[in-house]
Parts: structure tokens; sequence; C-alpha cells
């Protein structure tokens, strides 16, 4: 009983959190912006953090939600293992989509 009851705690997220497809549409931006940053090829870690803290602040602009929020999110799916993987196998689709995309254009 003890292990259904875990089981079925770990298929859905509580509801103070943000929703896996969401989670995922949000990693994977900061993921495009990470390698944005990167290919910038900025002389200096300051500058490379000033310019992803803004484009941070821009993701969280664009899904409507604050740090402390995708913070609390990210800690509930580092702490489960499954949903984690569960999650970045949608990053990774996602991801995969863009660069077919950028790609072809």
């Amino acid at each position: 009983m003890l292990i259904f009851l875990s089981c079925n705690e770990n298929s859905k997220p509580p509801k103070d959190i943000l929703g896996r497809e969401k989670m995922a549409e949000i990693l994977a931006d900061i993921h495009m912006a990470e390698s944005r940053v990167s290919k910038m090829n900025l002389r200096s870690m300051d500058s490379s953090v000033v310019v992803f803290s803004k484009l941070q602040q821009d993701i969280w602009a664009k899904y409507e939600v604050d740090s402390s929020l995708y913070n609390k999110s990210y800690s509930y799916y580092a702490s489960n293992p499954e949903a984690m993987n569960s999650l970045y196998e949608i990053v990774t689709q996602k991801l995969e989509k863009t660069d077919t995309t950028s790609v072809k254009q």
C-alpha cells in the first residue's frame, strides 16, 4: 500500500508548482538562453552573468512566473528523478524541434 501511495504521489506534481509542460517550456528557453550567451564569447564572466540574468528575466515575464516559483518547481522535479526524466524528455523534444526549425530558416 505504501509503495502504491508513493508512486501515486509522484505521478502528479503538487498544485503550487509549475506543471510539467510549462516547466519544460521554461527550461527549453533557459537552455537556449545559456547557449546564446555562450556563443557571444563575452570576455568576462560578469558580462555573461549580466546578459543571462536579463534573458532569464525576459523568460520569467514571458511565462508570467517569478524566480521563487521557478526555483520551488525545479526543486520538486530535481528531487523526483522519474519526474525530472519525464520533464527532460519534453525539453529535449522542444530543443530538437527548435533546432530543426532554425536549420530550415
